[in-house]
């Protein structure tokens, strides 16, 4: 690209800015939905195992209840990464 003038390139840079903050709005409007996840899904595996007959004092059932956390744990971290760097985006642009 071919700047002519330093408008351009200060009004180039504001847009990819932009741009980038609009890119991590959406990754976390994507992850808002995590921490749900694993409370529906261990309902409906306690609730079909209820069902079943069966005790939840299977190892199955630990096995799964420790993804469940790890899933919200990363899901956690990595918002708060989103959260940092949009932050950082945004004092960017009203400086």
């Amino acid at each position: 690209m071919d700047f002519n003038s330093v408008e351009e390139v200060e009004a180039y840079s504001a847009l990819r800015i932009e741009n980038k903050i609009d890119k991590i709005e959406k990754k976390l409007n994507k992850l808002r939905y995590i921490p749900t996840i694993p409370v529906v899904t261990m309902a409906l595996y306690i609730a079909g195992m209820d069902f079943i007959g069966y005790t939840l004092e299977h190892w199955i059932t630990i096995i799964l209840i420790g993804v469940l956390i790890i899933l919200a744990d990363q899901a956690s971290a990595k918002r708060t990464d989103l959260l940092n760097e949009l932050f950082d985006l945004k004092n960017r642009t009203n400086k």
